[in-house]
């Protein structure tokens, strides 16, 4: 059963990562839709930074958990920079 959920979860992984690579692509690609770039890219820190704060919660040893958090929070502010882009809270 074990084994099930490791290859569930390494398929839902896969899919998400090359989905979001392959959005990303199209969105720099497509005039107008510029902004999600940045929000992709977000999501990628956020997701990243998150699964190394789980593997250092889980471990013995729980030093270095400010590079996980510092690539959750610039996920965050980066997607958050790419949707208040979007909708001309700032102006370029």
């Amino acid at each position: 059963m074990k084994q099930l959920i490791k290859l569930l979860v390494s398929l839902v992984f896969l899919v998400w990562f090359t989905g979001s690579v392959v959005l990303m692509i199209v969105s720099a690609k497509t005039g107008g839709r510029e902004w999600l770039v940045p929000v992709i890219l977000g999501q990628f820190f956020f997701v990243f930074g998150t699964v190394g704060l789980i593997a250092i919660v889980r471990s013995d040893d729980k030093r270095g958990v400010w590079l996980p958090a510092l690539f959750i929070a610039a996920g965050v502010l980066t997607a958050a920079g790419g949707v208040l882009y979007r909708y001309g809270i700032i102006l370029a």
